[in-house]
């Protein structure tokens, strides 16, 4: 019987010991992706790899971070919801990829039609098909970064 108590509690201390370890293992792994990411230490929202314009179309329903040039731009203020549409890599009306922001929204951004036009940026979110091309709708200036030379 004291055999049968010892190996029992030896069972419970290994077991103990390894949860403790892979919490540990856990927590670190936790740390270094947070370190890895480059934008979280100035509040923007990373969702993984960047991925181009062009590859958006393959992710639908996917949160991704599409990083892309911004060919065209344009704020339509007499359109129903105001929005402001960021064409990456390829001007309108050949958008493979469409960053869309809000009339509600677009006081966080900062008129980018006019700033980001020919710039280089990242914008994350959940992809979406909108008449047969993928888009993000951006909600928050986390969600888009200028790429910085």
């Amino acid at each position: 019987m004291t055999i049968c108590k010892t190996l029992s509690l030896a069972l419970i201390a290994l077991s103990f010991g390894a949860c403790a370890a892979s919490n540990a293992t856990h927590s670190k792994a936790a740390s270094a992706s947070k370190a890895a990411d480059p934008f979280a230490s100035m509040g923007i929202e990373f969702v993984g790899r960047s991925i181009t314009p062009a590859d958006a179309k393959n992710h639908i329903d996917r949160r991704m971070m599409v990083c892309g040039v911004v060919a065209s731009a344009s704020y339509n203020a007499r359109s129903s919801g105001r929005p402001t549409f960021l064409s990456l890599d390829e001007p309108y009306p050949r958008r493979s990829f469409m960053a869309v922001i809000w009339g509600d929204d677009r006081e966080k951004f900062e008129m980018p039609e006019i700033s980001l036009k020919e710039k280089r940026v990242c914008v994350s979110g959940l992809i979406e098909e909108y008449q047969g091309a993928p888009q993000i709708i951006l909600r928050k200036a986390s969600q888009l970064v200028e790429e910085v030379d």
